[in-house]
């Protein structure tokens, strides 16, 4: 499917969203889909849709990209990848990867309670319950299953959650599997935690109340107040299950993020999950806390019990990547990597963008427009930048964002060059939204 020039483009392209298509109508598989199957073809015609891009190289800050609406191994800045400290091609990994294999071949076997795990796994398992301060941990293949399994596992029908609105995907969908009793209190807003604590309280009988929270969320850049957020647990009798998949590794003095701000030797009733991707060079989560917990994730977790365990190559992988993590030379990359985060930050606003939160690993650009943010996300691409295009549901409507997703071994020139093409799109693209006369207010179709 060729890909129109940047001159050209179908209004129809930029309006309306994957949103209006998640309830299809008729009783085929053709009937059903089509629609949206056209939409997205609408898309790919006009360079606009930003999924599926395929890297034809070895991951880096700088890649070779392929997809059905860009040249063949297009070369590109790499600002949409999650390997924030840039161990992908780390030789110690690649090594324990290549011992790995020769040791114990490529593949778990089954899933954790039957014949999946091996002599990697608990060493992996007792690494990561060292470096989180808790008694023990457990891992999953992925990040989603080990969140979702963690609340599956441990939320019974007559349990209350309560989860702060902005809660990933996966944590949204197991609470709604677990429990009917599900409260979302406002983004990071303690005084609304605290009323739905209070009300649940008031009602939970003999069950128990579970709060939600992520350590950074990966849309605004931001985090709660954990202290706080933990004395409104203990004076509420709540468990709390926070998700450290973001900073988990990459930030924070000693690795350990937001859990740096409390004693987690002495927490309790804290249970910690998160993933491996963003920070470890690799698929996986954990769930990870007291001991009292391990035999109820591992019988009546769903994601646990009845899926194939990690892989031994994966399990090699991540604890290199954790020792490194934590050590002398994993500090000197997080040193790096907030040098570079706060380096793009500064350009950026220097170039009259607004950037979101705190300094992470991720640089959420607001855009606003979502069809400014498509045709934005069309032109850099054109140029040879690679960074994410973020929109609505998964951010306010008309609060689109480009997401740089930051590595510690990018260079400052890197950075001034993206920065550079995000410049240059932008007037681009604000000059072809003006010439297609589209209405500020988008008017939605109906469903």
């Amino acid at each position: 499917m060729a890909r129109k020039t940047s001159d050209n483009i179908d209004i129809n392209a930029l309006l309306g969203g994957s949103f209006l298509y998640r309830s299809p109508k008729g009783k085929t598989l053709e009937e059903r889909y089509t629609p949206f199957n056209q939409y997205v073809d609408l898309l790919k015609l006009n360079g606009v849709y930003p999924f599926s891009r395929t890297v034809a190289s070895t991951l880096g800050p700088e890649v070779y990209l392929s997809n059905t609406w860009a040249d063949e191994d297009t070369p590109c800045l790499n600002f949409g990848s999650q390997d924030y400290m840039g161990m992908t091609s780390h030789p110690a990994i690649i090594q324990a990867a290549k011992d790995a294999i020769e040791e114990f071949g490529v593949t778990s076997g089954g899933t954790p309670v039957l014949g999946g795990r091996n002599t990697l796994t608990n060493k992996l398992e007792r690494k990561l319950a060292e470096v989180l301060h808790v008694d023990q941990a457990q891992v999953f293949a992925s990040g989603w299953s080990a969140c979702f399994g963690a609340i599956a596992g441990l939320v019974t029908h007559k349990d209350y959650v309560v989860m702060d609105m902005l809660q990933h995907n996966s944590s949204d969908v197991a609470a709604n599997y677990a429990t009917e009793h599900v409260y979302k209190f406002k983004h990071n807003d303690l005084e609304d935690l605290e009323k739905k604590l209070r009300f649940c309280s008031d009602r939970v009988g003999t069950g128990g109340i579970f709060v939600l929270i992520e350590s950074l969320y990966s849309m605004n850049s931001d985090g709660p107040d954990l202290p706080a957020v933990y004395a409104l647990c203990k004076k509420y009798q709540a468990i709390l299950i926070i998700d450290v998949a973001h900073d988990f590794g990459c930030m924070g003095e000693e690795g350990r993020g937001l859990l740096e701000t409390i004693d987690m030797k002495s927490a309790k009733d804290i249970v910690v999950i998160g993933s491996f991707s963003k920070t470890l060079c690799n698929p996986g989560g954990f769930v990870a806390g007291p001991r009292v917990i391990r035999q109820q994730i591992e019988i009546f977790s769903p994601s646990y019990t009845f899926a194939s365990s990690i892989s031994t190559i994966s399990c090699a992988i991540i604890y290199k990547a954790l020792e490194i993590a934590f050590s002398d030379e994993g500090k000197e990359i997080r040193k790096n990597l907030l040098a570079n985060i706060e380096f793009a930050i500064k350009e950026l606003n220097k170039r009259g963008f607004y950037t979101n939160g705190i300094p992470s690993p991720f640089v959420p650009v607001l855009i606003g427009d979502s069809r400014l943010a498509r045709l934005l996300s069309r032109e850099i691409l054109s140029m040879g930048l690679v960074a994410n295009l973020i929109e609505f549901p998964a951010v306010p409507r008309n609060q689109s964002i480009i997401r740089f997703q930051m590595m510690g071994g990018m260079t400052q020139e890197q950075i001034l060059q993206a920065v550079d093409i995000m410049h240059k799109g932008i007037i681009r693209s604000q000059e072809l939204l003006l010439n297609a006369k589209v209405d500020a207010i988008e008017i939605l179709p109906e469903e």
